[in-house]
């Protein structure tokens, strides 16, 4: 029995032990810094909806809380053809062929920002023409400006954490979290705060963490339109499963 749990658990001696203790360390302080980083994301959604619920009308709670299930959806969408794929392959890759399939990851999330502002403008031109909540057209105006701004920080946040910066990824989210919140209270002491309102400082803190983001990253990014479509391809099938 004992050389079955050696074999197991390994040797335990001290310098074997030593050797696990610090792996341990190595795979709790990455999950824990994981952790606070959701905390901070959802802490910062959590008190945006009590802010807004707390100023503004029901209705106007509503309003924001359906544009803000389009933006979830989105963000799926893009978690899933995108950061998800790049997160599973991007190890396996080293030097130039890594660079290139980083660039090809920024290439595609350009893409889908771009589709999804066409979305925003056709949700818009049907609210325009009477169909669904004639209320909700300020927001989707908006987020049609903003929300490729909410979908990059969404990959730069994915792709910071795929290689393991989670330094950056809290920075982001900080930045976020401190520019959006005092934005929000800010409109609110002047009685500015709408959804549309919302939306518009939610898209400039994310553009401001964006460029934090792309100052401070270190991952080499090439864009080759050779890697591109092949890529994306790659990608697809994966979102797309067996």
């Amino acid at each position: 029995m004992k050389s079955i749990l050696s074999t197991v658990l390994g040797d335990p001696e001290p310098g074997n032990a030593s050797v696990l203790g610090g792996r341990a360390e190595q795979m709790v302080r990455p999950g824990m810094f994981s952790i606070f980083d959701q905390g901070v994301v959802s802490g910062t959604n959590f008190l945006t909806t009590l802010i807004i619920a707390r100023t503004c009308s029901q209705e106007e709670l509503g309003l924001y809380s359906l544009a803000w299930t389009v933006v979830v959806f989105l963000g799926a969408v893009q978690g899933n053809l995108i950061t998800v794929p790049y997160t599973m392959y991007c190890h396996r890759r080293r030097g130039d062929a890594l660079a290139e399939y980083a660039g090809s990851t920024l290439a595609h999330q350009l893409m889908t920002s771009l589709a999804a502002a066409g979305c925003f403008l056709g949700l818009g031109v049907l609210l325009s023409l009477g169909i669904g909540p004639a209320g909700l057209r300020p927001a989707v105006w908006v987020l049609l400006g903003v929300g490729p701004f909410l979908l990059l920080r969404e990959y730069a946040r994915r792709f910071t954490f795929a290689h393991l910066a989670l330094a950056i990824a809290i920075a982001i989210d900080v930045v976020v979290a401190v520019l959006q919140l005092s934005a929000l209270v800010m409109l609110r002491r002047l009685g500015l705060l709408s959804a549309a309102a919302a939306y518009g400082v939610m898209g400039g803190a994310c553009a401001v963490a964006c460029l934090c983001w792309w100052l401070l990253d270190r991952q080499p990014m090439r864009f080759s339109r050779r890697r591109v479509a092949k890529d994306w391809a790659r990608n697809w099938a994966s979102a797309s499963g067996p």
